[in-house]
């Protein structure tokens, strides 16, 4: 990730925006007009220098002409070509991927428009460097990501919506379960989907809501053999990876479940202290003993119906086993004053049927389940942790 600016680099741009804010006092149009592009462009520049470079690169990816020149330079190994060079020539970028030079700058304008990259004026030609916000690609997971958005989302965006608006007939195959299939089915499309969900957990999205290290030591005794945690439907593992890293006295087995074909596009197989399974999770649970049992950007997926048999798998064992943990990881958003980039993942969601829920909508899920919710646990990454409970008959998905 990019460094982020010091407070005297803030505070420096504060100035900035006050001293053009003083330039709007002039009565002639154009000369207030000219000061009011100045005052915008200072205000945009210390955004760049606030927001987390690392989330907003999902945002990003449905602005479609950045995306597509993101994805372009990717193609081309701009990105890669400028991770160890302070500024690379447009000469040395067309003699080395070949492209033609006129389509070649008109990308790079996008990508400086965007403020990705900027325009290096002390050379005796175009050169462009790398800013704090173009960081985050050279980190192929963002790639992936940008990529997955841009062939998997953006194309049929309008015409998922259309459909959720109308309501017109369904077609029997035409199910969320049936559309993960068709994608797991594509390896390149599998690989970018794999890869593009770690993309949403690197820098300031690492997961840090629940504290898992002090609340497992509170179930008691956790021996080396017993299952710790399964995170159901948990792709290629960094999230659990990263459980353990941070969690090193952490006793217990840590399994990571997903359709076998994910499992498959997971370079090197399972990372260090976790164990892979395949699992599909609308059928019964096969792990009945586990303690935690962890779902990350899972039920933000999908609908209410699909969710409800996806989690109905689940509430048998806390059942049976009344301290099993139940963790969900999604947003949970605020009923009113909603911010851009919650808005857009909700977006995202159309194309596969899911949705991000508030707190009143995840209530109201968990009750269909015959579960509540026990806490939310928020960390500094955007989505929250919501630890569920079983719901007393009669209910209404509170825990008392």
């Amino acid at each position: 990730m990019g460094s982020q600016a010091t407070r005297e680099e803030l505070l420096a741009l504060v100035a900035r925006i006050n001293a053009a804010a003083e330039s709007l006092g002039t009565s002639e149009a154009q000369e207030a007009s000219n000061a009011r592009e100045n005052l915008l462009l200072e205000c945009k520049r210390l955004v760049a220098s606030v927001e987390d470079a690392d989330a907003a690169v999902w945002p990003r990816a449905f602005q479609v002409n950045v995306a597509v020149s993101i994805d372009i330079a990717a193609t081309l190994g701009i990105w890669e070509k400028m991770r160890d060079r302070k500024c690379i020539s447009l000469s040395d970028i067309l003699k080395e991927t070949k492209a033609d030079a006129a389509t070649i700058v008109r990308i790079l304008r996008q990508l400086t428009a965007a403020g990705l990259l900027s325009e290096v004026s002390d050379l005796d030609e175009p050169a462009y460097g790398l800013t704090r916000l173009g960081h985050p690609y050279l980190d192929p997971n963002h790639i992936s990501f940008n990529r997955f958005i841009l062939q998997e989302v953006v194309p049929t965006a309008r015409h998922s919506i259309k459909q959720k608006c109308f309501r017109p007939e369904k077609h029997p195959e035409d199910t969320p379960q049936n559309r993960w299939i068709r994608l797991t089915q594509d390896p390149a499309r599998a690989a970018d989907m794999v890869k593009g969900m770690k993309s949403l957990s690197c820098g300031g999205l690492a997961p840090t809501a629940y504290p898992f290290g002090a609340e497992l030591e509170k179930l008691g005794l956790i021996r080396e053999d017993d299952i710790a945690i399964v995170d159901v439907a948990g792709g290629r593992g960094h999230i659990m990876e990263g459980i353990r890293k941070q969690n090193p006295g952490l006793k217990g087995r840590i399994i990571v479940q997903d359709l076998q074909a994910v499992l498959d596009a997971v370079p090197g197989g399972p990372p260090n202290g976790v164990e892979f399974m395949a699992h599909d999770i609308f059928k019964p649970q096969p792990i009945t003993n586990a303690h935690v049992y962890y779902l990350r950007h899972i039920i933000h997926d999908w609908d209410d119906d699909s969710a409800t048999v996806i989690l109905s798998q689940l509430t048998p064992i806390m059942r049976a086993r009344p301290q099993t943990k139940l963790l969900l990881a999604d947003l949970v958003l605020p009923t009113t004053g909603v911010e851009m980039q919650e808005a857009v993942r909700d977006f995202t969601m159309f194309r596969i049927g899911g949705l991000e829920r508030t707190e009143a909508q995840w209530l109201k899920l968990l009750a269909r389940c015959g579960l509540g919710m026990k806490r939310i646990w928020r960390g500094t990454e955007p989505e929250a942790c919501v630890e569920c409970t079983l719901l007393e008959v009669g209910g209404d998905g509170e825990a008392t």
